[in-house]
This record gives structure tokens, sequence and C-alpha cells, in this order.
């Protein structure tokens, strides 16, 4: 649990009133609340944080769950949605590394023949997929940078992720998703 997460359920109390807090009916799934979404939001810059409750404020009727406050913060990092990384890709735009990565497990010959049908199904399941192992590693990069322990919350030995164990190449793999 941190703080952020902590100020974030305060922020959609105050947005969203009893249409939020009426599922947190007790301390005890508040405190259960506080602890998921600051696991879920180890890694995200403050920033996108922040942005992302900006558009959840102006746009939204009711509080997101989690994974589609994630997605808001990737979007306000810069990462494409399938269907635009898609579009850049036919366009041989690969500024943003995730468009590449995906080009290349599609490969240029399915770019090039598969109907668009087929290529926003295969965009689709590479993008999960990626974006998967981009947020794993953005929080693997977060707790090694903090020098933060995890492990089993029941108690049981814990450890800490450092930088040998996330290998160099993860820490690159890492930051090269985020925009330059």
């Amino acid at each position: 649990m941190n703080d952020i997460s902590r100020k974030l359920y305060l922020k959609f109390t105050i947005i969203y009133g009893h249409k939020f807090t009426k599922d947190y009916p007790n301390d005890m799934a508040i405190q259960a609340w506080w602890e998921e979404w600051g696991d879920g939001l180890t890694g995200i810059d403050l920033n996108y944080i922040k942005a992302a409750l900006d558009y959840c404020k102006f746009n939204l009727k009711w509080a997101p769950a989690m994974s589609e406050f994630i997605d808001l913060c990737d979007k306000a990092a810069g990462m494409p949605t399938p269907q635009e990384a898609m579009q850049l890709a036919i366009r041989r735009d690969f500024t943003k590394p995730i468009v590449k990565t995906i080009f290349e497990k599609i490969g240029s010959w399915d770019m090039q023949h598969d109907s668009e049908a087929v290529l926003i199904k295969k965009f689709k399941e590479w993008h999960a997929i990626e974006i998967g192992k981009f947020r794993e590693d953005r929080k693997k990069l977060a707790l090694a940078n903090r020098g933060i322990s995890h492990g089993r919350e029941n108690g049981e030995q814990r450890r800490s992720i450092d930088h040998d164990e996330l290998g160099a190449n993860g820490v690159r793999k890492a930051e090269s998703y985020l925009p330059h």
C-alpha cells in the first residue's frame, strides 16, 4: 500500500461520492482497495496517474476499474491502443517501440497480405501480450529502484528484486517503452 492509493481513494470519493464509496462499506474493504491499487499502480509515473484522474473527473460518470485506470495511465504515457499501433505500423512509423515490437511479431508479409480484420485481431493479441510485459517490467523496475521487497503477504519468506535479478535487458526493455 502506498500514499498514492490512499490519495486516489480520497479523490474518487470526492469525485464520485456514494456511487464509489458504497462498494467499500467498512475499513477492511477500504484497506483492501488501498493495497490492491497501491500494488497495481506501482511503477506508474505520478504525472500519468494525475492525467488519468483528470480524464476520469471530466469524462466518466462512474469510477473506473483498476485495469481501466491503468489503461488511462498508459494512454497518458503515450502508449498507443491496438488500433493506433496498427495504423502506425502500416505507415512504418516506429517512433513508439511497442509498434515495432508488434510489427516484428506479426511480420511484414502478414502486414502486407492480411485483411484489416485479421490484422486488428493480431494487433490486439500481441498488444495485450506486450503491454502485459511492459507493465510487469515497469513494476519490477520501480521495485528494484526503490529496493522494496516483494513476496508472499502471509508472512512467508520475502525476497527483494534487484537489478541483477531483473537483468540489464529487462531494465532497458521496460525503459524503452517509455516516451523519449
